[in-house]
Order: C-alpha cells, then sequence, then structure tokens
C-alpha cells in the first residue's frame, strides 16, 4: 500500500547540506563575538564589587550569557572559514580598579542589555538561512528572556523598577473621525506614552554610565565627546519629560545619575572600550527612535524623532572619527573589493 506523505516524511533521510554563512549570518555572528567579548568584561568587573547577593547571581547569569556567546559565534565562524574578530581581552579591563557604580546601577545596565541583545537577537534569527544558526539565536532570545524574568522580578522586590504611566482609556473601541488625529493637541496615545517613558529610561541608564566614563577616561578627545553625550542625553530626557507633563501623564522620577556612581577616577576600562560602548549606544538610539517614529501618528513627536535620528547620527559620526584616529575600530566584516584584487601585483 502506497505510504501517506506524513509516513514518507518520516521514513525521509535527513536533509545535510554545507552552505556557507550568509552575509548576513556573517555580520550577526560577528557582531554577536564583539559585542558580547565587551559585555563579559564589563560583568567580570561588576562582579568585583558588587555587594548584594541577588544582585550577585543576575550579573554572574550575564557572564555566564555572554562566554557561552562568544564562544559559540567564535566556533561558527571559525568552521566556516571566517576569521574570528578581534574585540575586547583581558587587555581591555582592569578588574583591581576601584568600583565605578553602585550595586543598583549593575541590575538598570543589565536591564537595558537585555532590551538591547534581545533586539538583536530577534532580527539575527529572521534573516538567518541556516537552521543551525537559526537555533543558536532562538536559544540566545530563550535564556535572555529568562534573565529578564529574573532581572525583573529582583527589581521589583527591592523596589527599584519604575513602572510605565497609568492612564484612563475610553470605555469602547472608536474610529478616528478627524484628521486632527495627527495633530499635536490630541491625547497621547498609550504606544506614545510608552515610547516616551522608554526613551527617558534609556537615556537615565546611559547618562549614569556616561557620568562613569567621563571621570575615568584617559584620552582628552574621548573625555570631550563623552561629556558631549552626557548633555545630550540630558536634553532628551528633559524634552521627553516635558512632552508628557504638557500632556498630562507623570513622566518617571528621574534617579540622580551622581548618586549611583562612586567617586573613583581610576580608569577600569580602556578607552577604546569605553567608546566602542557609547557607538553602541548610539546605534541603539538611531533603532529605538525609529520606532518611536513609526508608533507615533502626532506629527509633532514624528519632527523630534526625526531630528533626534539626525543628531545621534551626526554624534556618533563624530565617535567613529575619534574611534579610527585613534586606531581603536575594528573593521566589521565586508564583501572583497575586487577593483583592489584587480589592481594588486600580479606573482
Amino acid at each position: 500500500m502506497d505510504q501517506t506523505y506524513n509516513e514518507l516524511v518520516k521514513t525521509a533521510p535527513p536533509v545535510t547540506h554545507n552552505a556557507p554563512l550568509t552575509s548576513s549570518e556573517i555580520g550577526n555572528l560577528s557582531r554577536t563575538y564583539v559585542n558580547y567579548s565587551m559585555l563579559g568584561l564589563i560583568m567580570k568587573f561588576f562582579l568585583q564589587h558588587v555587594q548584594d547577593v541577588d544582585i550577585r547571581s543576575v550579573i554572574e547569569d550575564t557572564l555566564s550569557l555572554s562566554e557561552d556567546r562568544v564562544r559559540i559565534s567564535a566556533d561558527f565562524l571559525s568552521r566556516d572559514g571566517r576569521p574570528v574578530p578581534y574585540g575586547f581581552t583581558e587587555q581591555d579591563v582592569d578588574l583591581k580598579a576601584p568600583a565605578l557604580f553602585a550595586d543598583v546601577f549593575y541590575l538598570h545596565y543589565v536591564g537595558n542589555m537585555i532590551k538591547l541583545g534581545l533586539n538583536i537577537s530577534s532580527m539575527a534569527l529572521t534573516m538567518a538561512a541556516r537552521l543551525d544558526v537559526i537555533d543558536i539565536y532562538h536559544k540566545a532570545i530563550d535564556t535572555t528572556m529568562d534573565l529578564w524574568e529574573k532581572a525583573v522580578r529582583i527589581m521589583l522586590e527591592k523596589g527599584v523598577y519604575t513602572r510605565p504611566p497609568f492612564i484612563t482609556t475610553t470605555d469602547q473601541v472608536e474610529f478616528v473621525k478627524s484628521k486632527d488625529f495627527l495633530a499635536g493637541h490630541r491625547p497621547l496615545l498609550a504606544i506614545e506614552i510608552e515610547q516616551l517613558y522608554f526613551g527617558i529610561i534609556t537615556n537615565e541608564v546611559g547618562r549614569t554610565l556616561l557620568t562613569g566614563f567621563h571621570q575615568v577616561v584617559r584620552s582628552k578627545e574621548a573625555r570631550k565627546y563623552i561629556k558631549k553625550g552626557l548633555d545630550f542625553s540630558s536634553r532628551i530626557i528633559d524634552e521627553f519629560s516635558t512632552i508628557m507633563r504638557s500632556n498630562g501623564i507623570t513622566s518617571p522620577m528621574h534617579w540622580d545619575a551622581y548618586s549611583t556612581v562612586t567617586n573613583s577616577t581610576t580608569p577600569p576600562f580602556s578607552d577604546k572600550m569605553m567608546m566602542f560602548h557609547v557607538l553602541m549606544m548610539n546605534a541603539a538610539g538611531i533603532a529605538n527612535y525609529a520606532i518611536s517614529l513609526a508608533s507615533s501618528p502626532r506629527r509633532d513627536l514624528a519632527s523630534v524623532y526625526g531630528r533626534l535620528i539626525a543628531k545621534t547620527a551626526d554624534f556618533a559620526n563624530d565617535g567613529f572619527k575619534i574611534m579610527i584616529e585613534n586606531g581603536w575600530l575594528e573593521e566589521p566584516p565586508s564583501y572583497i573589493d575586487r577593483t583592489e584584487l584587480r589592481n594588486t601585483a600580479k606573482h
């Protein structure tokens, strides 16, 4: 008797092939290696100073997760015959340096990095073609979500998690009746409040991180650049808070950046790593503002986000110049320059 389709599938030999990594897979695996080689070193430094046992467990989990992703991404690249990025090494961290931040900041920092990691892993998964690459990013999302749940639970238990605003909504579903819906005088949508709120929280974490970096960075040029970033973050926080308050929404309480930064002036991280971290935050900011722009039908908000995208891109460009001038910028994987190959002397 003829086999059914399901029976044929079950008895069919497994599909095997040796497809090379695609451009997106190479790019994402390389980015994973570099980002988590940095994050792992930061977690090692945090572990030298954290006092709270619950926060220590979150940092330990983040370190373990980082080391796994560095190892896995390096293995995939090597087996495909691709160079493994240099990334960051023990030379980029001084584990004997005094503490630069208080314990509570560690929680907020990890939470912010989890959000960034989830965004990157989700994109990497949907752009992967090989099933084994899809699998590692699927597992990365699962483990990151587990870490997020643990971090949030500890923040809630310790009373340091700031909830988004509660709002009163209409009692029934309504349809837009006027083009005034796009104007700046209508009430904020729940999604618009969300984007403004998390924009403030993200910049609060960034401002605190830059406050610490600013007092320990060695390079005068990098210090000036980081100070510019500090001022930029403060202006964004003030602007978003003003928009929320002017629309009758309570903005999140500012947690004083200076209260969670110690008085240490001994650099725990290399200037190269601190500058790279700022550039990574710039990229995340541009992506966040783009999402906020797409989520906000109000024209005034769209204008704000469009302006911030442009300003953040300009700020990032200045940072890239400093990185290049100091030989700190590792070139990501790129397509070979065939014109240069043709012009190379033949042997």
